[in-house]
C-alpha cells in the first residue's frame, strides 16, 4: 500500500538557510519533493519576507500552493500580495497583525479568493486559544498551525461563561489556572 501524508511544509523547520533561498532554489527544492512523492498541502514562506516578486515566481512555478507568512504582517502587506497575485494562502497570526487587521485580512482574502491558515508566534496557550476562537468564529481557515513553544499545558483551555447578564465576574476557584473556570453574574 502506498501512503502519502498531507502536510504543511515550512522551510525554516528544516534549515535556517532555506529562509533566504532564491526563488529558483525554492522551486527546484519543492519540485524535487514533488517528484519524490511528498505531498505538501502548503509551501509556506519559501523566500525572504520582503521578496514579493520571489513569492510570485514560486507561486506560478511550484506544484503546490504557496503561502505568505512573514510577508503578511499587516492588511497593507496582504493588499500588496493580492495585487501582485503572489500567493495562494495567507497565514494570519493574531500576535503579528492584531485582531482588527486580522479581520480586515479575512475579508480581503475572501474577496480575492485567497485561502487562509492561522498560526501563532511565541504566545502561551491563552493566546493560542484566542487564535482558535478567531478561526472558529470566522469559519474561513483551511489550516491551523498551533506550534507555539510557550504553550502552558498541552490541552485546550476550557472556559464556561454564562451570558444572562451584562457584567460577569470569576467565581473564586482554588484549582489550577488552566482548569475549567466558572463565571457568574455580579
Amino acid at each position: 500500500m502506498h501512503f502519502r501524508k498531507k502536510l504543511t511544509f515550512q522551510p525554516r523547520n528544516y534549515s535556517s538557510k532555506l529562509r533566504k533561498v532564491s526563488e529558483k532554489q525554492a522551486v527546484k527544492f519543492v519540485t524535487e519533493l514533488y517528484r519524490a512523492g511528498v505531498d505538501i498541502a502548503v509551501f509556506e514562506q519559501p523566500v525572504w519576507m520582503f521578496d514579493i516578486e520571489g513569492l510570485k515566481y514560486v507561486r506560478w512555478n511550484s506544484p503546490f500552493p504557496v503561502a505568505a507568512d512573514e510577508s503578511a504582517r499587516t492588511k497593507f502587506d496582504v493588499l500588496r500580495l493580492i495585487k501582485e497575485e503572489a500567493v495562494d494562502y495567507v497565514n494570519i497570526k493574531l500576535m503579528k497583525s492584531g485582531i482588527s487587521d486580522a479581520l480586515a485580512i479575512v475579508e480581503m482574502a475572501r474577496s480575492a479568493n485567497l485561502r487562509l491558515m492561522i498560526g501563532c508566534m511565541a504566545e502561551s496557550s491563552l493566546g493560542v486559544n484566542q487564535s482558535v476562537y478567531f478561526a472558529l468564529g470566522t469559519g474561513t481557515f483551511d489550516f491551523y498551525n498551533p506550534d507555539s513553544l510557550r504553550t502552558l499545558k498541552p490541552r485546550v483551555l476550557e472556559v464556561n461563561v454564562w451570558w444572562e447578564c451584562h457584567s460577569i465576574k470569576r467565581v473564586n476557584s482554588s484549582r489550577n489556572f488552566l482548569s475549567k473556570k466558572k463565571w457568574s453574574c455580579r
